[in-house]
């Protein structure tokens, strides 16, 4: 079973794959296990543009509407109430005491990532040099201001379709994250991390 990759990740997965790289170099330069990539690069084989829409795909063939109704099933099937309930008795396997400790642990280590910190930094420093606040950026892409206070933070950071409209709004020079870190390796972008 392949593990779960973020759409960044699956997205570079996908671009090697398409460049011809076997499954062996594609998991060395992406230090992701030969296993996860040979599973997710079957499914690109098999026209499917990510393995997400691959296990949409699964479940609707199974009967259901959505992936999420899928998992609420099987979740009923091994005697939780809800798929919740599932989740909490996971992250209580793992050794947290519950599944918002367990969320949280994501969290501060989503933080951590390198584009998260870059893409946090970038946003604040755009913010205090054009004179805008976060609560105008959320009025701006009409999301809210939590969402815009966690990419601030790099608790997260913007799905693809929103990057674009994050950057013009920042008035940026980049229209993607991966622009952004391009230039920060090379060393053409200084921020305080």
């Amino acid at each position: 079973m392949s593990g779960k990759l973020s759409q960044e990740t699956e997205k570079k997965l996908q671009e090697l794959y398409e460049e011809g790289l076997s499954v062996a170099e594609i998991s060395r330069l992406t230090e992701i296990p030969v296993s996860t990539v040979r599973g997710h690069t079957k499914v690109l084989k098999e026209g499917f543009r990510s393995y997400s829409e691959y296990r949409e795909h699964l479940a609707k063939q199974k009967g259901f509407a959505s992936r999420t109704e899928y998992e609420e099933h099987l979740a009923k099937q091994k005697g939780f109430a809800s798929l919740s309930e599932y989740q909490e008795h996971l992250a209580k396997q793992k050794g947290f005491a519950s599944l918002s400790e367990y969320q949280e642990h994501l969290a501060n280590s989503r933080q951590e990532k390198l584009e998260n910190k870059v893409f946090g930094a970038y946003m604040k420093s755009r913010l205090e040099d054009t004179g805008k606040t976060q609560a105008w950026l959320a009025d701006e892409l009409e999301i809210t201001e939590g969402a815009v206070s966690r990419y601030a933070s790099g608790r997260t950071i913007p799905r693809k379709k929103l990057q674009k409209r994050v950057f013009e709004a920042l008035d940026s020079k980049y229209k993607s994250i991966d622009e952004l870190l391009t230039d920060y390796h090379r060393g053409n972008l200084r921020l305080l991390i």
